[in-house]
């Protein structure tokens, strides 16, 4: 934190208080933070020891101007009593309450305290169950991240307590493995998901994020069905199977990527007995695809050509990796004469008039070089003496 001094010699506290790790336990003299810090919009103390719900709000209570409070790691785990319910703080749009491990009833309060909550952090409070009292239409954004619940009908309640909800981050919850049935009805708005870490282990499992109405930004990293796969087919299987994406673990989904994968998905189950149901809805949009041509790849190491002396011409196998030198040493049976008594020419047959003769005087390098490939045309004339 930097806190600068006025021309006259007064403290001025940033609009962006952080305090993080510094040991607090109180929130200290009211009027003196009423003083000094009547100015600050975002407030963050997390990592520090208060553990009373009074100290908190004898704190906010001071900052008329708050939009933001991050409590995180504070032991927040106590009641929060009804003497505290009494202000309301309705310019808090965003809190944070990880691992603060904070209980629902003081949540259900915190609610009614702060009615203009949009973004909430719920992380790493140990929650095996959701228990919001009231529909709250207000949040968009929440984080949900690391805790043990196990049914996602308990998470499906999040989505109807938070009707307007448009981004949900639940990452590592690897003992959830299986969505609810009720999705669109849940979850009717929301945009974007974060269910990296989460246990989904088969194919149905993850199709059924397509029931979410509005939903096209998806991140998954670390989900176990895909494992087995590289990179760039989990992406494509992803794609393939979810068309209403745009964004995936955070890159742009291009219309060319996404017809690519469809259509690599087509070719990977076109020979499989039991396709997958998406399968045939893509052959529907696709049509019935060819199979691709097997083209090797791999360099080519030898190639068929011409050899002409005089009135002589013999087709060899030639590799194209060997040099000038060694190439002339395996001709001289040919031609009959030492390497050092005959000069040796290459020519294209299909561009004879562009490419002309070409003499091969350097012994060192390798016919590759050349570019020779199959039908090549070797020339060999006798050195005068």
């Amino acid at each position: 934190m930097v806190i600068f001094l006025s021309e006259s010699g007064s403290l001025i506290v940033p609009k962006h208080l952080v305090l993080n790790g510094c040991g607090i336990t109180h929130s200290g003299d009211g009027e003196e933070i009423a003083k000094l810090c009547a100015q600050v919009v975002e407030l963050d103390i997390a990592q520090n020891e208060v553990s009373e719900w009074s100290e908190v709000f004898a704190l906010i209570s001071k900052l008329p101007h708050l939009e933001f409070l991050n409590l995180s790691t504070n032991p927040l785990s106590g009641v929060l009593a009804d003497m505290c319910t009494g202000a309301t703080y309705c310019r808090i749009t965003k809190l944070v309450l990880n691992n603060t491990m904070v209980s629902w009833d003081a949540v259900n309060k915190l609610f009614h305290m702060m009615p203009s909550i949009e973004e909430l952090h719920l992380s790493l409070n140990g929650y095996s169950s959701i228990e919001v009292a009231c529909v709250h239409p207000a949040v968009q954004r929440l984080h949900f991240n690391a805790n043990k619940v196990t049914d996602f009908k308990d998470i499906c309640k999040l989505g109807q307590a938070f009707p307007r909800l448009k981004s949900l981050v639940m990452a590592e919850h690897e003992q959830l493995s299986n969505f609810c049935d009720n999705l669109d009805q849940s979850f009717s708005q929301l945009e974007s998901l974060n269910i990296s870490k989460m246990g989904i282990s088969e194919w149905e499992e993850l199709e059924r994020l397509n029931q979410f109405p509005a939903l096209t930004d998806v991140r998954m990293l670390g989900i176990p069905l895909l494992q087995e796969h590289s990179e760039k087919v989990r992406r494509q299987l992803v794609l393939a199977r979810l068309p209403k994406l745009t964004r995936l673990n955070g890159g742009q989904v291009t219309d060319t990527e996404k017809e690519e994968a469809e259509r690599g998905f087509l070719r990977r189950f076109m020979d499989e007995d039991n396709k997958p149901q998406r399968y045939h809805e893509l052959e529907v949009k696709h049509g019935k695809l060819e199979y691709l041509a097997d083209v090797n790849l791999a360099p080519v190491e030898f190639v068929t050509v011409d050899v002409k002396y005089g009135d002589k011409v013999e087709t060899m196998s030639v590799g194209v990796k060997q040099t000038v030198s060694d190439f002339k040493k395996l001709l001289q049976n040919f031609v009959g004469l030492p390497p050092s008594k005959f000069r040796l020419f290459a020519t294209d047959p299909i561009y004879p008039v562009y490419h002309g003769m070409t003499e091969m005087r350097l012994p060192k390098k390798c016919l590759y070089t050349y570019h020779v490939t199959d039908g090549f045309q070797f020339y060999i004339e006798p050195k005068n003496s």
